[in-house]
């Protein structure tokens, strides 16, 4: 059994976080995403590196160092600025990370994009722009999606409006991962399911830790998962 914790939007503040083999962050490390800020948000994940087998996370819209360093000198230099803080955390910027655990390969298809929102990082302009992000994902084989943002008409409400994506919403339908973490809409924190054509479900978590005051101690407990090569099954009070 592998054991998964996801979380989103920490935003500066270390939660304390349960014991497990996998843990996902689904961005927003920061809050003003300087590179101090960001250092200091490594430290902390570099910690919880060494307390699982691997930590896999995305940027999300607070990240603008990242964002940056991305943009200038490409993502394997984010992935170069990541490694001293650990071998084993893996930086996802719009592409597949897999790893076999007790004999079954477990698939990751992470990015940071979401759309136009507030003109943060890694925006995208609804309908073309962002479906092209979104057309990466392969078909075939994604386990665990990791976006920053939600689709849409999941965990995505604003006040009386939803604002997820609905060309996410359409990959989801088309790739069917066995679990989709997602956070940025703090007051969406919670638990959810898409069903696809055929009768396939994708179990979808918004795990965003802070509350819609982001400035504050974090609000939500983390999300865990058992894995037992087949099916992702919640455990409760972990």
């Amino acid at each position: 059994m592998t054991r998964f914790v996801l979380i989103s939007d920490t935003h500066n503040t270390k939660p304390v976080l349960p014991r497990g083999d996998i843990l996902v962050h689904a961005g927003d490390l920061t809050v003003r995403g300087t590179r101090a800020e960001t250092e200091a948000a490594m430290l902390w994940l570099g910690l919880q590196a060494m307390q699982f087998k691997f930590v896999v996370f995305v940027g999300g819209n607070h990240d603008w160092f990242l964002y940056h360093l991305s943009r200038e000198a490409g993502k394997d230099a984010v992935r170069d600025f990541v490694r001293p803080w650990g071998s084993n955390i893996i930086y996802l910027e719009n592409e597949l990370w897999a790893e076999e655990f007790e004999g079954k390969v477990v698939s990751f298809w992470g990015s940071p994009a979401q759309p136009e929102f507030c003109d943060w990082a890694w925006n995208y302009a609804r309908d073309s722009d962002i479906r092209a992000v979104w057309d990466k994902i392969p078909t075939f084989g994604v386990d665990v999606l990791v976006t920053h943002g939600p689709p849409y008409h999941v965990l995505d409400w604003v006040g009386k409006d939803r604002v997820g994506c609905q060309d996410l919403r359409d990959a989801i339908d088309r790739v069917q991962p066995k679990v989709h973490v997602f956070g940025h809409i703090h007051a969406g924190h919670g638990k959810a399911q898409t069903f696809s054509v055929g009768g396939a479900t994708t179990q979808c978590y918004n795990a965003a830790v802070t509350g819609e005051n982001y400035k504050l101690a974090p609000k939500h407990h983390p999300w865990v998962l058992d894995y037992d090569g087949k099916t992702f099954t919640e455990v409760p009070g972990a």
